[in-house]
């Protein structure tokens, strides 16, 4: 893709997510950086959605809700991402996934990211409580993420397409969750845009109670629409009831706030 940021643009988004230019190497490490920066700092929320604003897959939305720390969901936080790599310098494609749930979209409805370095990397900061380092994509074992608390794959199958698998348990016994499925075909923001407009209009999960969450360097913290969740990398989640509107401001503000 063609970077549509200027150096200023990228100076302000490195200091947004709190990177030093001159700490960012164009390989894997550089690129495990700014993923999990971007993770602990952004968060994946729906909260524009959820209040009816014009959200689109265009970088002149999406850049100002990274930048002025509203966050945003797949189509806002990966293809700013997206863009901030290229201005970086990483070969970056951009790519369709359809999520696998109970209620399946009817097209594509999720943009992840593949770089480029050494080797084919996946990488994703839409994703909410997912993967948070890049997962190779020519290799399908099992990548132990310590940050995310489980387990990570990528299985691809005969016809050419990819799954990104999470490690469950049910009872104690571990399992394998296909969380989506993905070509590296490549789709430019625009070709999500039908996708984006669906999933504002479908009734579906999205538009119905507001959340937002992000990544800690302990575990991760996530705002609901009456509580607020805590959960540790190690010991008992913790959740903290949110009785009105006041209440649920100021746990936003606390620990997910608005840069100044």
């Amino acid at each position: 893709m063609n970077s549509a940021l200027t150096d200023e643009h990228v100076d302000q988004y490195l200091a947004r997510i709190g990177v030093e230019r001159s700490a960012v190497a164009v390989d894997h490490d550089g690129l495990a950086v700014l993923q999990y920066a971007h993770l602990t700092t952004v968060p994946f929320t729906n909260i524009d959605v959820y209040d009816k604003l014009p959200v689109t897959t265009s970088l002149d939305w999406s850049l100002p809700a990274v930048l002025q720390g509203r966050g945003g969901w797949c189509f806002v936080l990966n293809g700013a991402f997206a863009a901030l790599l290229d201005g970086l310098g990483f070969r970056v494609t951009c790519m369709g996934a359809l999520v696998v749930n109970d209620k399946p979209s009817p097209m594509e409805d999720h943009l992840c990211i593949r770089v480029d370095l050494d080797r084919p990397w996946l990488v994703d900061v839409g994703f909410g409580e997912s993967f948070t380092r890049p997962l190779p994509l020519d290799s399908n074992d099992p990548v132990d993420d310590v940050a995310a608390g489980r387990r990570f794959r990528l299985v691809r199958s005969d016809d050419g397409r990819y799954e990104l698998e999470s490690e469950k348990h049910v009872d104690g016994e571990p399992y394998w969750r296909t969380d989506y499925r993905f070509t590296t075909h490549p789709r430019e923001l625009a070709d999500l845009s039908d996708a984006s407009d669906y999933l504002m209009t479908s009734g579906l999960s999205w538009t119905e109670k507001r959340f937002s969450t992000r990544l800690t360097d302990d575990g991760r913290v996530t705002l609901l629409h009456d509580r607020i969740k805590f959960t540790p990398r190690c010991g008992d989640e913790r959740v903290v009831a949110l009785n009105d509107e006041t209440a649920w401001e100021a746990a936003r503000q606390r620990h997910l706030p608005t840069p100044t």
